[in-house]
């Protein structure tokens, strides 16, 4: 039976750019990893669904078993050992298309990932340098079998 998972956050009320690898999150001092809850399935497909229309954001899901720690907005990704034993996998979701008022992407796998994990934890990162959206809201959506 096919299953949804969802977490959603909303950027803080700054403009600053997003460089290459930079962290989109919900707070530039105290930001959280996106807690998706519950994995142990088979992830088949990605879907970013944004507050605005502008499509300019590529984007990349890195995906941990358990919590990563301090995400903050705009600070650079970069995975530590500390979390060497909880890092699963890091899929490019691509570039947004307008649909009405918002811009969306989905990320179709061609062979559905095995998630064992007990909880899913996900961090989203800047593939391209970009403006960024002033208090922009996004959902991330993993669609399980």
């Amino acid at each position: 039976m096919a299953y949804l998972t969802k977490a959603e956050f909303t950027r803080p009320t700054d403009a600053n750019a997003y460089a290459i690898g930079d962290i989109i999150s919900n707070s530039t001092s105290a930001g959280v990893a996106m807690n998706f809850g519950v994995g142990g399935a088979k992830l088949i497909r990605v879907s970013l669904l944004k507050s605005t229309n502008a499509v300019d954001l590529l984007t990349k899901l890195a995906l941990f078993s358990s919590d990563p720690g301090a995400q903050l907005d705009n600070a650079a990704f970069g995975l530590t050992y500390a979390n060497r034993d909880t890092y699963l996998t890091t899929l490019t979701v691509g570039t947004p298309v307008v649909t009405g008022s918002i811009a969306h992407t989905e990320l179709v796998l061609a062979q559905p990932l095995s998630i064992n994990a007990g909880s899913l934890y996900g961090v989203l990162i800047a593939n391209a340098a970009v403006a960024a959206g002033n208090g922009e809201q996004f959902s991330l959506r993993l669609h399980f079998l």
